[in-house]
């Protein structure tokens, strides 16, 4: 059997992420994961990292352009 983007299911390994979810995730991707010590999290939960981590980015950019044009 394989999922909709012809991944074989062999292939993927479950996880239960933080937030209660149980989701399946390409094996090989999450062993690199693991190497480099990341954190392991299903894609809602990467989603909102993401978003949180560009919002504050943006949040920074903008006092900085603030800053050098003296407002």
């Amino acid at each position: 059997m394989r999922t909709l983007d012809s991944v074989d299911m062999r292939g993927l390994i479950k996880i239960y992420c933080i937030c209660g979810r149980i989701v399946d995730l390409d094996k090989k991707e999450m062993a690199v994961k693991l190497s480099l010590r990341k954190d392991i999290e299903c894609p809602v939960c990467r989603n909102m990292r993401i978003s949180r981590d560009i919002d504050c980015l943006d949040q920074h950019f903008e006092r900085q352009d603030e800053e050098e044009s003296g407002f």
